[in-house]
């Protein structure tokens, strides 16, 4: 009962206040608006005006009241701002098409395009036909054993070379800069930089896969005869990777200078 009591007696003071608050924005409502003591006396209301300014005209709201200060609202004109239709499917589609026609019609850079991706193109073919003609020609004279060997030395060496040929791949980004800077002796730099660093890469890892290819074919399974071979082959995969990485150093500075013909050609 005395709770009940204690929440009655906050309600009313409560609704008190709120009698209090409405009270007082009655009274500052009826203070500050205007009083007409003829009805038939006309209502000041807002009055447009234009105005010309030099980025476009502006309409102003002015409020006429009574000994009141003019409250004015810019309003600004569009002018010649249009708002596109809203585009149907139809319209989207043709939009789109011509959009894609004008990237792929064939123009001067079209042209060019072509010019390097055909060489390279034939430049890949070329060199994965001659992959599997050499894997044709070891498993048919030399026998599968000798072919799984050939295969598994080339993808677990070529693990290192991928990590060393980083050196290489550099040639391609800071060459373009220094043949476009026309420092030609700081492009010559790069190349032999890039060529030694790939050697020097090469020559530590040759040593550990030379110790550690025959234990590598055993754990992935083969047979004793394919672990012999491997570790024969072995340090011929990696003098060909070094011959490789060179080769490749000097392709990517015939393509800086402009000279990817002849470096597809090589």
């Amino acid at each position: 009962q005395q709770s009940m009591a204690v929440r009655q007696q906050q309600e009313q003071e409560e609704a008190l206040v709120v009698d209090n608050l409405m009270g007082c924005v009655v009274e500052i409502s009826s203070d500050h608006s205007p009083t007409y003591d003829n009805d038939d006396e006309e209502v000041p209301t807002a009055t447009p005006t234009k105005q010309s300014t030099p980025s476009g005209e502006k309409m102003l709201l002015t409020d006429n009241g009574n000994g009141h200060n003019d409250h004015q609202i810019e309003l600004h004109d569009a002018g010649n701002t249009t708002i596109p239709p809203p585009l149907d499917s139809r319209s989207y589609i043709q939009e789109t098409l011509s959009f894609l026609w004008t990237i792929l019609k064939y123009d001067g850079e079209t042209n060019r395009i072509l010019r390097l991706a055909i060489p390279f193109t034939f430049s890949a073919i070329i060199g994965t036909m001659t992959d599997l003609i050499t894997l044709a020609i070891i498993s048919r004279h030399l026998g599968t054993d000798s072919m799984i060997a050939y295969a598994m030395v080339d993808v677990i060496v070529g693990i290192s070379s991928s990590f060393t040929g980083g050196v290489v791949e550099a040639l391609s980004s800071l060459g373009s800069m220094a043949y476009g800077a026309e420092n030609y002796e700081l492009l010559g730099q790069y190349v032999q930089t890039s060529c030694i660093g790939y050697v020097l890469g090469e020559i530590p890892f040759a040593f550990v896969w030379g110790m550690t290819i025959g234990k590598i074919m055993l754990l992935m399974g083969f047979d004793e005869t394919v672990a012999v071979l491997a570790q024969d082959y072995v340090f011929v995969q990696v003098a060909q990777n070094m011959m490789g990485g060179i080769s490749e150093a000097v392709l990517d500075f015939l393509e800086v200078v402009e000279k990817e013909k002849y470096a597809n050609f090589m």
